[in-house]
């Protein structure tokens, strides 16, 4: 009976330990398994933030730390040889390497947030302080041109339109100097360098209000864009409006100057010339050909010898001499001519 009774304590006692050592591998396996699903949300969320910030971090360290975190991962197969003690302490070791990795790539992907979300607010600040001061800069040359053109337009319309846009964008400009609009919590003090816990839900903070403040500095960056376009549209309409003006100028002037020419120019007298008696050559003769007293009409117009068709044209107050077989024919500047 004695002997009976240690072996059935013998029997309770191994099958608890049998029983122990089934749950503790259960329950390393168990851990493995939640360190591994733990593994595959951290290589997610560092994959899209390596992605998201290609290109748009100042400090790339971050983004090679994380990606050497991203390769040479830890395995998490569940050992299935050995005795169930080897197997859970194997099934331990395991899950605490996968956790390790699971914090490590937690750590590098809230840097890597970080600094895309710096990023972010860097480029989107400096890009709406450039265009802002470009919009200066095309207010006053849309001044300029104003004053410039005053007077020098046929339609006064295109200034008009220059004006009010050059109302509006100092309005806009006065505006934007008093900075962006407020975004809920401010991206500056999510920010703030000194130390402070960085885990994935604060990075995730982070990176979610500098998105939201960048976006509304890209959307009064576009704003202010848009009245530099405006003025320079505006000021081209004017510069052409100067063009046409300066080309109707132009134009009446060659009219004028040439009707000042046309002016100075001596209108020809007919039958007038300093002759002694109409119908008389030099000296009171008859002209050759008259008869009665009537003015002598010259020899027939003939082209000199070894030209063809129409006489040369002379300057004004200069004539032909024709030669003919009854004499040469002179005459003067005024239309009057004799026998020479």
């Amino acid at each position: 009976m004695i002997l009976l009774a240690a072996a059935l304590v013998t029997s309770v006692v191994l099958v608890r330990w049998d029983v122990v050592r089934t749950r503790r591998v259960e329950t390393a396996l168990a851990e493995l398994d939640r360190a591994a699903a733990s593994l595959t949300v951290a290589r997610r969320d560092g994959s899209a933030a390596l992605a998201a910030s290609a290109g748009r971090v100042n400090d790339q360290r971050a983004r090679r730390d994380l990606s050497a975190l991203l390769v040479g991962l830890p395995t998490w197969d569940p050992p299935g040889n050995g005795s169930p003690q080897a197997r859970a302490e194997r099934a331990g070791r395991q899950a605490g390497a996968v956790r390790a990795r699971v914090v490590a790539l937690t750590d590098a992907t809230a840097v890597v947030r970080e600094e895309h979300a710096r990023w972010l607010l860097a480029t989107a600040t400096a890009e709406r302080m450039a265009v802002h001061a470009s919009l200066g800069a095309a207010v006053a040359e849309a001044g300029a041109a104003l004053v410039a053109s005053e007077g020098r337009v046929l339609d006064d319309a295109p200034r008009a339109a220059l004006r009010a846009a050059v109302h509006e964008a100092g309005t806009a400009r006065q505006a934007g100097a008093q900075g962006p609009r407020a975004v809920g919590a401010s991206a500056e003090r999510l920010l703030d360098p000194r130390p402070t816990p960085r885990t994935g839900g604060r990075a995730r903070a982070v990176l979610d209000a500098a998105e939201a403040r960048a976006t509304v500095l890209r959307e009064e960056t576009a704003v202010l864009r848009s009245h530099v376009d405006r003025l320079a549209a505006a000021r081209a309409a004017v510069g052409t409006a100067e063009s046409a003006w300066q080309a109707e100028q132009d134009r009446r002037a060659a009219e004028r100057e040439a009707a000042e020419r046309a002016a100075r120019v001596p209108a020809r007298a007919t039958g007038s010339g300093p002759r002694s008696a109409p119908g008389r050559g030099p000296g009171g003769s008859p002209a050759a050909g008259g008869a009665g007293g009537s003015a002598a009409s010259p020899g027939p117009s003939t082209t000199p010898t070894g030209l063809s068709g129409a006489a040369p044209e002379l300057p004004p107050g200069w004539t032909t001499v024709v030669e003919t077989e009854g004499g040469a024919w002179c005459g003067d500047e005024f239309g009057a001519s004799w026998e020479c």
